[in-house]
């Protein structure tokens, strides 16, 4: 009898253990796969040589970049892909939005975000509703969100937490 509750207490336990890990992300962003050929904190030159004819606009201190599919030079980056808008802050990649094309379709924002997590090997249980259909997941140094946009295209951001967008002195 004791031998059974022990056994139940340390089963117990355990599930709690685990149910509370895997509903957290602790992975860093330089652990992260690099998406589409990109990680935060590429520098700018990095990302123009995969993507030579990013078109980049200057505000407020930060530089916006977008490329479109028939602009993207590399095939195995283009597959799937309508559009990549990236922001730089201080020549830094910080954030990265994947827009899928009509290719690429998902029944609904939480299959895709579940696929995305178990491709980039994040936590399934972590993902939360971000409002809308999108879902999110916040890791120690990185948000993704992910959902379907208005023309049920899937759409992927990547992004440093908001602390870190930190812009040059005399740009905040």
């Amino acid at each position: 009898m004791k031998i059974t509750i022990i056994l139940s207490a340390i089963i117990g336990l355990l599930s709690f253990n685990v149910y509370a890990q895997s509903r957290t992300c602790s992975e860093k962003r330089a652990n992260l796969p690099a998406i589409r050929g990109l990680k935060l904190d590429m520098a700018k030159s990095a990302v123009t040589k995969i993507y030579p004819s990013m078109q980049f606009v200057d505000k407020q201190g930060m530089q916006y970049g977008t490329v479109g599919k028939a602009a993207m030079k590399d095939a195995e980056l283009q597959k799937g892909v309508e559009t990549i808008t990236v922001v730089f802050v201080k020549d830094k990649l910080a954030s990265a939005l994947v827009t899928y094309d009509e290719n690429v379709s998902w029944v609904s924002s939480v299959e895709f975000t579940e696929y995305v997590g178990e491709s980039l090997q994040l936590p399934v249980l972590a993902w939360k509703n971000g409002g809308g259909t999108d879902r999110k997941i916040v890791c120690s140094d990185f948000v993704i969100n992910g959902g379907l946009n208005k023309n049920n295209r899937a759409v992927l951001l990547l992004i440093k937490p908001e602390s870190e967008f930190k812009l040059p002195s005399g740009k905040n």
